[in-house]
C-alpha cells in the first residue's frame, strides 16, 4: 500500500511538473512525508521504529486531510 500511494504521488509530480510546478512540489512532499512516517514506524517494514502504530494512524489521518486540501491551500485548484 505504501509503494501505491508513493507511487501515485511521483506519478502526479511528474505529470504536473510543467504545467503546475506548484502541484508539482506538493506531490513530492506527499511522497517524502508518506516514506518517512513508514520508515520511522514501530511495525514490520519500519526501519527506525520511532512511532507507535497509533501515532502512525493519526499522522495519516492528518496527512491525508492535508493532501485533499493542500491545492485549495496553495491556490491551485
Amino acid at each position: 500500500m505504501i509503494a501505491a500511494s508513493a507511487g501515485a504521488f511521483i506519478a502526479a509530480a511528474g505529470y504536473y511538473r510543467l504545467p503546475h510546478p506548484e502541484a508539482s512540489k506538493l506531490a513530492l512532499a506527499n511522497t517524502a512525508a508518506i516514506v518517512a512516517l513508514s520508515v520511522f514506524t514501530d511495525y514490520p517494514g519500519g526501519v527506525i521504529r520511532r512511532l507507535s502504530f497509533q501515532t502512525h494512524g493519526v499522522i495519516d489521518s492528518v496527512l491525508a486531510v492535508l493532501c485533499a486540501s493542500g491545492p485549495a491551500m496553495f491556490g491551485f485548484c
